[in-house]
């Protein structure tokens, strides 16, 4: 769970509604992962699958080396769910569980600092951002219309898994 929070940025409750087949491939490769995004679906008070907002999530390095060790070439198409399959009642209190679990040992730890599960999102955006953003030329002078109406999200996902995009470095890599 940490690790599939850090190497996709997704909110708690997207990650525990992830599913194999929601991973995306080309060439026989996983390039994303097509993630509802949970947060406008509730506000909106919208569950109608057809009409869901995503986020694509490019695979990157990380998560493709994550992805295989959970199993991925057994559960190509599988509907199951990524974390805890064998789980389908009572996601949500997983999901406060695994949170609670997270910050609990992590005050263990008796840093001169605190982290939460949901750290991981903005480390994730961060790196997406300055990767992102140091490659395209934006056309309009407020990025946000660019974002809005001119930006396909799932090509960028497929292109940053392209390039190599990742959250953290390799290991002995400065």
């Amino acid at each position: 769970l940490i690790r599939l929070k850090a190497y996709t940025g997704r909110r708690n409750a997207e990650l525990f509604a992830m599913r194999w087949n929601m991973i995306h491939f080309e060439g026989g490769k996983p390039v994303f992962i097509q993630s509802p995004n949970i947060k406008i679906k509730r506000q909106q008070n919208n569950f109608d699958e057809k009409d869901f907002q995503f986020a694509f999530v490019p695979v990157a390095e990380e998560l493709s080396e994550l992805l295989d060790e959970l199993g991925l070439q057994m559960n190509i198409g599988s509907s199951d769910y990524i974390i805890a399959p064998g789980v389908l009642q009572n996601r949500k209190y997983l999901e406060d569980f695994a949170s609670k679990s997270f910050t609990f040992f992590f005050k263990r730890l008796k840093r001169d600092y605190n982290r939460q599960l949901k750290h991981f999102r903005k480390t994730y955006i961060t790196q997406e951002d300055l990767f992102v953003n140091g490659r395209i030329s934006m056309q309009h002078a407020n990025y946000g219309v660019t974002a809005k109406h001119y930006i396909d999200r799932k090509e960028i996902a497929k292109e940053m898994a392209k390039q190599g995009f990742r959250v953290f470095p390799k290991q002995g890599v400065e």
